[in-house]
């Protein structure tokens, strides 16, 4: 995980460069909890994010058991059928931020709804070594998704590297999407040069404050996925949904009844530092 950053990204008015200072204690690709953190993981199959206590997407935490569920979570609608894709999903569990990732991972399995579905197959926690991702992913994957902490040429597990520069052929022939630090800066461009059909990644620090503001992050930062899996959009196109999605939830804290919350423009602003960060390398027009 990197050192704590200050990024320098266009204000949320549209105007010039400003600089956002991060409360004590955070930082960059790590969970923000200067605020008690709300249980807000668990996504209602009846849709919408539950409440503190509700206790009716208890379910979402057993993915992918239940991927014939649909949730309104991301509210997308199919616009066409999809054939049956190999996907790969990884997700260390080894601290709060992981296991939060592991809980947003639950919308892709829940928000896919095709004839047929997909053939999912999922490293959790212990089981993502080195050595166990490369084999899953020598059984050639259509698409792999990432959910951790990551570096600019990384992939990694409790400070432990199980996909980078020296593995990164092991990714070629793919669709690949993370949603981790840094890793499209160096991994991804290597990861495509290789063979990958493109790489929708983070190529600065994403962060993931764990507060009232989870659920927007958690939205804006599964559409990409979504996207490309329920609807066919390109990666390309999916990375533009999340962009205007993040920039929306942006302006809905910055200009609505929150903005006088303590966390409301350190949100905001990371909304933002997210919507700049979030780039595809390689094949634009590549999809599913």
């Amino acid at each position: 995980t990197t050192s704590p950053k200050t990024r320098h990204s266009s204000s949320l008015d549209g105007g010039g460069p400003s600089t956002l200072s991060a409360p004590a204690g955070s930082r960059g690709c790590r969970a923000n909890t200067s605020r008690p953190t709300t249980d807000q993981g668990a996504t209602s199959p009846r849709g919408g994010t539950p409440r503190p206590g509700d206790r009716r997407g208890r379910g979402a935490l057993s993915w992918p058991r239940q991927t014939a569920r649909r949730s309104r979570h991301a509210r997308l609608v199919d616009t066409r059928e999809l054939g049956v894709a190999n996907l790969l999903l990884i997700c260390p569990d080894h601290d709060q931020l992981t296991r939060a990732l592991r809980r947003w991972s639950a919308d892709l399995g829940y928000s896919v709804v095709v004839q047929g579905g997909h053939a999912w197959r999922a490293l959790h926690g212990g089981n993502v070594t080195r050595a166990n991702v490369e084999a899953a992913l020598a059984g050639r994957p259509d698409a792999v998704f990432f959910y951790g902490h990551g570096e600019a040429d990384r992939w990694l597990n409790a400070g432990t590297a199980i996909t980078d520069l020296g593995n990164a052929h092991i990714l070629a022939g793919k669709l690949v999407f993370s949603v981790a630090c840094d890793s499209a800066s160096r991994l991804g461009p290597e990861a495509v040069t290789r063979g990958a059909r493109a790489y929708v990644g983070y190529d600065y620090t994403f962060t993931a404050p764990l507060n009232q503001y989870e659920a927007s992050f958690r939205r804006a930062a599964n559409t990409p996925q979504i996207a490309a899996l329920s609807r066919g959009r390109s990666c390309g196109d999916a990375v533009l949904d999340a962009k205007i999605l993040y920039r929306a939830a942006a302006s809905e804290i910055v200009y609505g009844p929150r903005r006088t919350d303590y966390d409301a423009m350190f949100a905001a602003g990371w909304l933002r530092s997210n919507e700049v960060a979030l780039t595809v390398v390689g094949d634009a027009a590549a999809r599913l």
